[in-house]
């Protein structure tokens, strides 16, 4: 018989498979959105999007549903990071 994953193991795949869902649902919308603050420069909205998510899982105890979406969230993250590249 094989043991499972421990309860730190578990967590960690939870929080791994979260982010995974998360950037999949949101970073093709976040780079537009990007793309749209800062222009043509692919490489400049690359980092710009990579900082958002980056930003996102650094900040992710700030987050509070009730006070928007994560789209809204996301964005509001991104539109720094965009304003930061300027």
């Amino acid at each position: 018989m094989t043991n499972g994953p421990t309860e730190p193991q578990f967590v960690a795949e939870s929080r791994r498979d979260a982010w995974a869902t998360l950037y999949t649902q949101y970073s093709v919308r976040v780079w537009r959105y990007v793309a749209r603050i800062i222009g043509a420069d692919s490489d400049a909205v690359a980092d710009a999007v990579q900082e958002t998510f980056l930003a996102a899982a650094r900040n992710f105890e700030q987050f509070d549903p009730e006070r928007g979406s994560t789209w809204a969230w996301l964005t509001g993250i991104a539109h720094r990071q965009a304003a930061l590249h300027w």
